[in-house]
């Protein structure tokens, strides 16, 4: 697919893009919308990989896209950057370009890592 080595763009970027920690599936979620981190509602989502037979937990500000969450739990799970985005329980992938909120997500909501460039 062309995506470039996340190992030689590491120091690039973590210099410009925060990474959340991803919660491990054991612990209890709190869910609340009155959780906030620098004034933003936070959300916590269950992603699923087809490469991975562990779910991971994320925890992101509700105003965040659709298309950057995707694609730091892309790198959690060890894939090189490309276009990925979210497929809901009812496979319906999200827009890259909309806001989680706008998505409609519930909190601890599952979803599946998808790349809509051509398949992950």
């Amino acid at each position: 697919m062309g995506w470039p080595d996340l190992h030689s763009n590491l120091d690039a970027l973590t210099s410009t893009h925060t990474f959340r920690r991803a919660i491990p599936l054991g612990d209890e979620i709190e869910r609340s919308t009155n959780m906030t981190t620098h004034g933003h509602a936070l959300l916590h989502l269950v992603i699923s990989s087809p490469r991975d037979p562990e779910s991971k937990t994320f925890e992101f500000p509700l105003t965040e896209l659709v298309g950057d969450a995707a694609h730091e739990a892309a790198i959690a799970f060890g894939y090189k950057p490309g276009t990925p985005s979210f497929q809901t329980a009812d496979h319906v992938t999200l827009s890259r370009t909309i806001s989680l909120e706008t998505a409609k997500l519930h909190d601890g909501e599952h979803l599946e890592i998808v790349d809509v460039g051509g398949g992950v």
